[in-house]
C-alpha cells in the first residue's frame, strides 16, 4: 500500500507540470525528450537545457519475462516541479484580483516502476442554454516513467464519438505511442485509454466515470480555479456554475505484448487486502507484495543527513534468488520547504519554512548497505550518498527561462555544480552555467580538468520549443575555435497544434574538425506517419553520409535506404508496430565492380546497390503453439511482429541467403535455422511458465544430437545448474541432470553468485573444481570481492579486487607462492583510465613501474607515458594536403613520426 502511495505521489508530479498548459514549457521539462541534451552517468542525468537533475537508480535487476516485457524497479528523482499558479478571487474592499503563487508537489525521491504509464486528458463540460449539458474531451497527453510528458494530436480519417470528438491519436514527438479512447460511458464521453507503444505492447487504463466531484476538481474558464493537489488549496470555490474544464487522468492497469504476455499493474491504490501486482509468469512483482511473516522496520538504520528526526519507516519485499523473501527498508523525514525565486508579484512557498514535506531519506538494502539522501529547501537532492561509500552532490541556482504560452512559469532551478567523491579522497566537479534567456540559449559545463563544452539550443517556434542546434568542444576553457563542433538541423515540417509543435526530428548533422577544417555531413529523411499534418512515427527511411572536405562537406560516401514492414502491410501498421524493418539496401552514388542494379527502392537517379537486407514476420511456418495459459491470451492483433526469415544478398550470384526463426506463440524462439539448414533447438520447461531455456541442442552431426540442459530459481530466472552435452540423464524442470556432467551455481539476497562447482574430475580424483566470492561487509570501505578457485585438495588460487567509493577497481590482489602480486589503477578527474602499476610484490622490485595515459576534450588519447620514462603522443585532425579525410599524426617513444 505504501509502494502505491508513492506512486500515486509520482503521478501528481508527472501530470500537475502540464496540468493547465498546452505545450510543456521549459523550466518544467521532465524526463527524456527525442532528440533532447544530456550529461550525466548511469545514476543520475542533467537536462543541459534547463538544468534539471533527475536520478534512475535500478534498485533491483528485472526479472526475466516471457516475451519483451522488463519490469523493474528504481529510485527516481526529478527537480522541475515548482510551477507558478495563478487564482481570480474577491478580496473585501478590494475587488477583484489575480494571486499568484508557487506550487510544487515535490516528494524528493520515490520508487517507480517502468511499466507505469498515465493518460491525461481535458473534459469539458458546458451548456447549451436549452437546459442540456455538453461534453467534448481534449488535450490528450501521456506521462512515462521517466515524468516526461508526450502530447497527442488526432489522427485523421478515424471515427469520432457521439460528442463528434476523436478517438485515435498518435504522440507529436516522435516517441511512437498510439492512443485509442472507446467504451462511451452514460455520458457518450469514452472511458477506456489503450496506449501501444512503437513495438506492439498495448497498456490499458480507465479514465474516472464518477461525475459527482466536478465541483471540487474542476475549474471555469476566467477564474482559473485549482484541484486541491499539491501544498495549497484554492482559496476560494466558485463552482460548480458554469462551463467546467476538468482534468481526468487514466493509470495503466495492465499491459499485453504482441503476442498476449501479460502483466497485471493492480497497485495503483490503497487496497485492503493489498492484491499483488503480477508478471508474464504469474509471479508476485517486487514490492507489491505482504508475506505471511511480514518483518518490523528499524528506525535505528536510518540516516538523517539534514537533522531532522525520521517520521516513519516501512519495509517492501521482493524474492531473491538464494530462495528468501527479503526486505527493503524506507526511512522518511519531514522537511521544511521555503522558495526564494525572486519573481515579482509571485508569493514564496511559505517564506518562514512553515510548510513542510514527508520525504525519503535513506534506502536501506537488503545486506544493510543503503542509499542516502539530503534535499534543500526546494526538495531538490544536494547529497546521494552511494551504497559503495561515494556520493553524488549538488548545488543550485534559480536561472530564467521563457514561458509556453498558457504557462505562467519564468523560472526554474538549476544545477549549478555536481560533484563526485570516491570516498578515498579525489573528488570531480562539474560546473553548469546557464546563459540568458531569448530565442537561442548558450549553456557551458565544464568539466573537472577545466575543458568547455557549448550546447546552443534554439527555440524552434520561435519562444518555448528548445533543441540543441549547436554543441562546441573546447580544449580548457572556450576560446577561438572548438576541438569539435557539431550543427543540427531540424525538419522544418513541423506541425502545430494545441498541445505544441511536433513532428520535430534532426535533418542534417555537420561535424567539423579542428585545426584541420575538415566537416563531414549526415543527413536523414523520416516517415510520413499517417500523412500530411500528421504525427509521423520518427523512423528513418534515407541516410546519406558525406565525406569529409575541407571548410564544406566532401561528396556523398553511402546512402541507406530502408523501407518498413507497416508500409507494406497496413496490418503492421494497425498493430503499431513502426520500427520492423522490411528492407535495407546501401547504394554507392560511385560505379562499382560487384553492384545489385535491381535495387528494391531506390532514391537517385543511377542506382548501385551495395547490399541489401529482406526481412520476413510471422510466417506461419514459422510459428508453433507452446500451450501456454498463465498470463498469456491471444495476441491483440492478427500479426505479432516476430522476424521469421532475414535475407542477405549475396554479390558473387546475385542471389539471397536466408536464415529463418521459428517462434513459439509466446514470443519465445523454438528454433534457428542457418542459411545451410542447420536447426538449432530451444526448449522451455512448463515448470518456469515456459519463460527460460531449459534445453539447447545444437545443430545434428551425423546421427548425434547435442544437447545441453539447465535448471533455475522460479522466482528470480538466476540459472542454479547447467548440464553438458555428455550427460546421460539431462535436468528436467527443476531437478537437475546427472552429477558426473552438471555444474552447479548459488547466490546470495544481493543477485550476486557466491559459488560456481564444475563437475566432477576424473584426472583429479572426481573432485569438483569450486570457485567461490567473498563479499566484504556492507558500510565498509573500501568494499572488496575475493575469488577463490580450487586446483587441487591442498591448493587454491585467491584474488581480491578492491573498489573505490564510486565502484572503480583501484586495486587487484593475486596470492601467488612468491608473495601477493599488485596491479593499482587511477583515474583522471574525468574518470579515464589514468595510471594503471605492473604487476608487483613491492614498489622497489626492478619491474615496477607505471602507464599513464592523459586525455583531451573528445575523451581521445593524447599521451602515454610508460614505464620506463618514454613518452608517445598523437596529434588528432591534423589537415593532409590532397586527401580528403583528416590525419593522426604519432610520435613515438623515439621521436618518429607517423602519419
Amino acid at each position: 500500500m505504501k509502494l502505491a502511495k508513492l506512486l500515486q505521489s509520482f503521478v501528481i508530479i508527472c501530470v500537475f507540470s502540464n496540468l493547465l498548459s498546452a505545450q510543456t514549457g521549459p523550466n518544467i521539462e521532465n524526463g527524456w525528450k527525442p532528440y533532447g541534451s544530456y550529461d550525466g552517468s548511469h545514476l543520475d542525468t542533467v537536462n543541459l537545457m534547463n538544468g534539471n537533475v533527475m536520478l534512475h537508480v535500478p534498485i533491483l535487476p528485472a526479472y526475466p519475462q516471457r516475451g519483451s516485457f522488463a519490469p523493474q524497479y528504481a529510485l527516481y528523482m526529478t527537480s522541475k516541479t515548482w510551477q507558478i499558479q495563478s487564482k481570480t478571487q474577491n478580496e473585501p474592499g478590494i475587488g477583484t484580483v489575480v494571486v499568484y503563487w508557487w506550487q510544487s508537489s515535490a516528494t524528493g525521491v520515490m520508487v517507480i516502476s517502468n511499466t507505469g504509464i498515465l493518460v491525461r486528458r481535458n473534459l469539458m463540460k458546458s451548456f447549451d442554454g436549452n437546459g442540456s449539458t455538453l461534453y467534448n474531451t481534449q488535450n490528450y497527453s501521456l506521462t512515462g516513467p521517466d515524468a516526461s510528458v508526450h502530447a497527442f494530436n488526432a489522427v485523421p480519417g478515424y471515427p469520432l464519438d457521439t460528442n463528434s470528438d476523436p478517438t485515435v491519436f498518435e504522440s507529436i514527438d516522435g516517441s511512437g505511442y498510439h492512443l485509442v479512447v472507446s467504451n462511451a460511458d452514460s455520458n457518450g464521453v469514452m472511458s477506456t485509454a489503450t496506449v501501444t507503444d512503437r513495438n506492439g505492447t498495448q497498456f490499458q487504463g480507465a479514465f474516472s466515470t464518477d461525475y459527482t466531484d466536478f465541483s471540487t476538481r474542476c475549474t471555469r474558464p476566467g477564474t482559473d480555479a485549482l484541484p486541491s493537489v499539491g501544498f495549497y488549496t484554492p482559496a476560494a470555490n466558485d463552482l460548480p456554475l458554469g462551463d467546467m474544464t476538468c482534468p481526468q487522468f487514466a493509470f495503466a492497469q495492465g499491459a499485453t505484448d504482441s503476442n498476449g504476455n501479460q502483466v497485471n499493474l493492480r497497485s495503483t491504490g490503497p487496497q485492503t487486502p493489498p492484491i499483488p501486482s503480477t508478471d508474464t509468469l504469474g509471479r508476485n512483482m517486487p514490492f507489491s507484495f505482504i508475506p505471511a511473516n511480514p518483518g518490523v522496520a528499524d528506525p535505528s538504520k536510518c540516516v538523517s543527513m539534514g537533522g531532522q528526526p525520521i517520521s516513519s519507516t516501512d519495509l517492501v519485499y521482493y524474492n531473491a534468488p538464494d530462495g528468501t523473501t527479503r526486505s527493503i527498508q524506507r526511512c522518511y523525514a519531514v522537511l521544511p520547504i521555503q522558495t526564494a525565486f525572486g519573481v515579482s508579484g509571485v508569493s514564496e512557498a511559505e517564506s518562514g519554512g512553515a510548510r513542510t514535506a514527508t520525504t525519503l531519506v535513506t534506502v536501506v538494502q537488503a545486506d544493510g548497505s543503503k542509499w542516502v539522501f539530503n534535499y534543500d529547501s526546494y526538495l531538490n537532492l544536494t547529497y546521494i550518498g552511494l551504497p559503495t561509500g561515494g556520493s553524488i552532490s549538488y548545488t543550485w541556482t534559480t536561472v530564467a527561462l521563457p514561458a509556453c504560452p498558457g504557462d505562467l512559469t519564468v523560472a526554474g532551478r538549476a544545477v549549478k555544480t555536481r560533484t563526485l567523491s570516491d570516498n578515498m579522497g579525489h573528488s570531480s566537479q562539474w560546473t553548469y552555467t546557464w546563459g540568458a534567456p531569448g530565442t537561442t540559449l548558450s549553456n557551458t559545463v565544464t568539466d573537472p580538468a577545466g575543458n568547455d563544452t557549448v550546447h546552443v539550443f534554439t527555440a524552434l517556434d520561435g519562444y518555448c520549443a528548445f533543441y540543441e542546434t549547436s554543441t562546441k568542444y573546447f580544449q580548457g576553457a572556450q576560446a577561438g575555435q572548438p576541438s569539435k563542433q557539431v550543427d543540427t538541423g531540424y525538419s522544418p515540417n513541423t506541425i502545430v497544434t494545441e498541445q505544441g509543435i511536433g513532428n520535430v526530428v534532426a535533418t542534417s548533422i555537420k561535424t567539423t574538425l579542428n585545426p584541420s577544417g575538415k566537416v563531414n555531413l549526415v543527413t536523414k529523411q523520416y516517415d510520413a506517419g499517417f500523412g500530411s499534418y500528421s504525427p509521423i512515427f520518427g523512423n528513418v527511411i534515407k541516410e546519406q553520409e558525406f565525406d569529409w572536405g575541407l571548410g564544406a562537406p566532401g561528396p556523398l560516401l553511402r546512402e541507406t535506404d530502408t523501407v518498413y514492414q507497416w508500409q507494406k502491410d497496413s496490418n503492421y501498421l494497425n498493430a503499431h508496430m513502426v520500427d520492423l524493418p522490411a528492407s535495407t539496401v546501401v547504394i554507392s552514388p560511385l560505379g562499382a565492380a560487384n553492384i545489385k542494379t535491381n535495387c528494391p527502392i531506390t532514391t537517385i537517379t543511377t542506382a548501385n546497390c551495395m547490399a541489401e537486407t529482406d526481412y520476413l514476420y510471422d510466417e506461419p511456418a514459422y510459428l508453433t503453439a507452446a500451450n501456454v495459459t498463465n498470463q498469456h491470451v491471444s495476441p491483440p492483433n492478427i500479426v505479432r511482429g516476430n522476424q521469421t526469415t532475414a535475407s542477405h544478398w549475396l554479390n558473387t550470384s546475385n542471389s539471397f541467403i536466408s536464415s529463418h526463426t521459428n517462434w513459439y506463440d509466446t514470443g519465445e524462439p523454438y528454433q534457428k535455422i542457418d542459411p545451410l539448414g542447420h536447426t538449432t533447438t530451444l526448449s522451455y520447461d512448463p515448470a518456469y511458465a515456459s519463460a527460460y531455456v531449459t534445453k539447447t541442442c545444437s545443430p545434428q552431426t551425423g546421427s548425434v544430437t547435442h544437447c545441453v540442459t539447465g535448471t533455475y530459481d522460479f522466482n528470480t530466472g538466476v540459472l542454479t545448474s547447467l548440464t553438458n552435452e555428455n550427460a546421460t540423464t539431462p535436468a528436467s524442470g527443476n531437478t537437475q541432470g546427472d552429477g558426473a556432467h552438471t555444474s552447479t551455481y548459488a547466490y546470495d539476497y544481493m543477485f550476486r553468485i557466491t559459488s560456481a562447482q564444475a563437475p566432477p574430475d576424473p584426472a583429479n580424483g572426481g573432485l569438483r573444481a569450486q570457485t567461490s566470492f567473498n563479499f566484504s561487509a556492507p558500510n565498509a570501505f573500501p568494499i572488496s570481492v575475493q575469488r577463490t578457485r580450487s586446483i587441487t585438495t591442498a591448493l587454491s588460487d585467491s584474488a581480491t579486487n578492491f573498489f573505490d567509493g564510486l565502484g572503480r577497481t583501484y586495486q587487484t590482489q593475486h596470492v601467488l607462492p612468491g608473495g601477493t602480486a599488485n596491479v593499482d589503477t587511477a583515474f583522471d578527474l574525468d574518470g579515464h583510465l589514468w595510471k594503471v602499476s605492473n604487476p608487483y610484490f613491492s614498489t622497489s622490485d626492478s619491474t615496477y613501474g607505471t602507464t599513464t595515459n592523459l586525455y583531451d576534450t573528445l575523451d581521445r588519447v593524447t599521451q602515454t607515458t610508460k614505464q620506463d620514462g618514454s613518452v608517445s603522443s598523437v596529434s588528432y585532425d591534423q589537415a593532409a594536403p590532397s586527401v580528403p579525410g583528416v590525419c593522426i599524426i604519432s610520435t613515438d617513444e623515439a621521436g618518429k613520426f607517423r602519419r
